[in-house]
């Protein structure tokens, strides 16, 4: 069966080769020339002679057109499959004979590959990236370069420019109603406590603190924010440590700000 396989290959090569040479040469000589060199070339290598005489014959007929409609018959390649298709094929043909249905059908084996490692691993398309929508980020972000607090009037210079992916950072909630600020820490990104902020306000959770109290009256949309201070090495006690500074420097602690009046400590979220 190999050989067989081998030999339909070597019949396809040299026809291919044949009809090339048919194509290029202008002079019928000049192609009989080429054709010598060939099978005397591939006589050397152990090619038959009846079989190049064949195909010498045959190279320029037209394969005759099918016009028999095909029933694939989709699986894995396996050579355990093939008495199978075998089997297929006579008990469709004796259908045939029998019945005289679907005379003008035949059965076609159509081999589909077997999935590999890198079917399982590759993907054509890359999975999405989980982005926040850009109107999340923009109802509550805003970078300022100077915090000015009109109630203290005291004006500090920012540390950092953050943004709202920014993390173990100390950041400034204004109110855009009436300009009070909260002073925050949080190990997470901004948008990652900013969620929590946005739930509790919401759902009316711990309500017992002035800045839910606050934004439950003016509502969630007068919520600005941006970063004061952002370090990747602060630990838990150093990032706390900052927060107390700022809101002593913008004395945003109750009743001139929503911070609670003695700074206690915050959870590391």
């Amino acid at each position: 069966r190999r050989r067989l396989g081998l030999s339909f290959l070597q019949l396809l090569t040299l026809k291919s080769q044949l009809l090339r040479f048919h194509r290029i040469c202008t002079q019928q000589s000049d192609f009989q020339e080429a054709k010598k060199i060939l099978f005397s070339t591939l006589s050397t290598r152990g090619y038959c002679r009846t079989f190049l005489r064949k195909v010498n014959r045959t190279f320029l007929e037209d394969k005759p057109i099918k016009v028999t409609s095909q029933l694939p018959l989709v699986m894995l390649y396996s050579p355990h499959m093939l008495g199978y298709i075998r089997g297929v094929k006579e008990n469709f043909q004796t259908l045939v004979q029998t019945t005289k249905i679907l005379t003008d059908h035949e059965v076609l084996a159509a081999y589909r590959r077997n999935k590999n490692l890198k079917d399982y691993l590759v993907k054509a398309k890359l999975r999405p990236t989980i982005r926040t929508k850009s109107k999340d980020l923009g109802q509550f972000f805003k970078h300022k370069r100077w915090i000015y607090n009109v109630f203290s009037d005291t004006v500090y210079l920012t540390r950092t420019k953050g943004t709202a992916r920014t993390s173990n950072c100390v950041y400034l909630i204004t109110c855009k109603t009436c300009q009070k600020m909260y002073v925050g820490e949080t190990k997470n990104t901004l948008l990652v406590r900013f969620t929590q902020h946005r739930y509790n306000i919401l759902r009316r959770k711990g309500t017992n603190t002035h800045l839910v109290q606050h934004f439950l009256i003016h509502g969630w949309q007068s919520v600005t924010a941006t970063v004061l201070e952002s370090n990747s090495d602060w630990t838990a006690q150093q990032r706390k440590w900052a927060e107390r500074l700022w809101i002593m420097r913008l004395d945003t602690a109750h009743p001139g700000g929503l911070n609670e009046a003695k700074p206690r400590a915050v959870s590391s979220s």
